[in-house]
């Protein structure tokens, strides 16, 4: 029995999904996405009084997300976890702050795709 094959070689109803995973590595910390699950890493490893924080803004379509992903109250070091659900191939920035209390300090940014 054939198999129908359409555009690009694809079976009908299936599909190829490429997973990649995005790291920054910083002073503090560091922060990693991975775009299968959309999930977002966050490793405070200085105790120092910061907390680090990660804020997200679809370039694709311009919406800001509040904060995404931290290490909150967490004593460092610490490793944070936090699924997310972004549009499918949208181009998705991360900025990362290492705050505490009333001081924040841009750590840096990187974009991926979801």
């Amino acid at each position: 029995m054939a198999t129908a094959v359409g555009v690009f070689g694809l079976v009908a109803g299936t599909g190829i999904a490429e997973a990649s995973t995005t790291s920054h590595t910083y002073g503090r910390g560091s922060v990693s996405f991975k775009s299968t699950g959309d999930t977002i890493t966050v490793r405070d490893t200085r105790s120092d009084g910061y907390r680090i924080s990660v804020y997200v803004n679809d370039r694709t379509n311009g919406k800001n997300y509040a904060l995404e992903c931290g290490s909150g109250t967490h004593r460092a070091p610490v490793t944070v976890k936090c699924v997310r659900n972004y549009p499918e191939g949208h181009r998705i920035r991360f900025v990362t702050y290492a705050e505490r209390k009333d001081n924040e300090i841009r750590l840096g940014e990187f974009t991926a795709r979801a």
